[in-house]
């Protein structure tokens, strides 16, 4: 019961440190034209006709737990590298907790992320 309750105070102050480790992330671009998902080693990106582009995800080693985190994206032929952080947002969508760094070879991209539930 002790370690139960430790745990679950330990979520509640640090809540997406503790949550973060392989937990899906939702993301959305700042002009709500672009949105991400991660899952595992699966990303989808998708805009507002909802055409989906699949690729795979790789989280980066990183020497502390939850945020900032890193994965290297391979979508299509195109490698990306998107940076989380745990920084208050604005988007279309509304407020979220996190916010993202997208890069490709072809443009930067800044947005909104929260753990997908």
């Amino acid at each position: 019961m002790k370690l139960t309750t430790a745990i679950v105070a330990s979520a509640l102050l640090c809540p997406f440190t503790a949550m973060a480790q392989n937990a899906p992330m939702a993301c959305e671009g700042t002009t709500g034209d672009m949105f991400l998902g991660i899952a595992g080693p699966s990303v989808q990106i998708w805009g507002r006709d909802d055409s989906r582009i699949q690729g795979v995800a790789v989280k980066l080693k990183q020497d502390h737990h939850g945020f900032p985190s890193a994965w290297a994206l391979s979508i299509t032929g195109t490698q990306a590298t998107i940076i989380v952080q745990e920084a208050a947002c604005a988007a279309s969508g509304g407020e979220f907790p996190l916010s993202f760094v997208l890069l490709t070879n072809e443009q930067l991209t800044h947005g909104c992320c929260t753990i997908a539930e």
